[in-house]
């Protein structure tokens, strides 16, 4: 994760050095807070980066945190594609694993965001799982806390059902979750 004002030149990188296309940038403001990003994907399509750095004009986030704590840029998540991530969400709870939660709103505004979602709801909130909607279609996902002592790296479960994108609306219910629970979740 760069340092605010440094995205470009770390998308220019992949691209000039990987082969990666670069694809338009998000600007998400939560608060007083907000973050910049570009994608940068592999020519398969197999590999896709969301570079991000906090905007260093706004208070501080849990991206800045992030970089205090992990002493500098680096990786924050990673993220894992599965075809149902209802069950794998299940699986992944009954080993243990902990995921972050999702504020109570964003369930009540999701069935008239992604009208197509209106009979699933009920069963995304029940597992905290995040869904948008891009032209393409629409995403699921879920993000864990972080195992680790600093809260350093923490990981993705992405179900895509057509989407190509990251969904701006899970960044802003991630910021909001992680402010809410900074270091674990449950």
């Amino acid at each position: 994760m760069p340092r605010g004002g440094s995205l470009k030149k770390y998308a220019d990188f992949y691209r000039d050095t990987f082969g990666f296309s670069r694809h338009p940038s998000d600007y998400v403001a939560v608060g007083d807070q907000a973050m910049d990003s570009i994608v940068v994907r592999s020519e398969s399509g197999r590999v896709v980066l969301r570079l991000v750095a906090p905007d260093p004009t706004k208070e501080p986030g849990q991206l800045d945190a992030f970089l205090e704590r992990n002493g500098g840029q680096g990786v924050q998540h990673l993220g894992f594609l599965v075809e149902d991530i209802i069950s794998a969400v299940r699986e992944f709870r009954a080993t243990g694993a902990e995921f972050l939660f999702a504020p109570e709103t964003y369930y009540d505004m999701l069935s008239e965001r992604i009208t197509d979602l209106q009979e699933e709801v009920a069963e995304l909130k029940d597992v905290q799982v995040l869904a948008d909607r891009d032209e393409w279609g629409h995403l699921l996902q879920l993000f864990t806390g972080s195992p680790y002592p600093r809260n350093t790296l923490f990981f993705e479960l992405i179900q895509r059902c057509g989407s190509r994108g990251f969904g701006s609306a899970t960044i802003r219910a991630l910021q909001e979750s992680v402010e809410r629970n900074p270091l674990r979740a449950g």
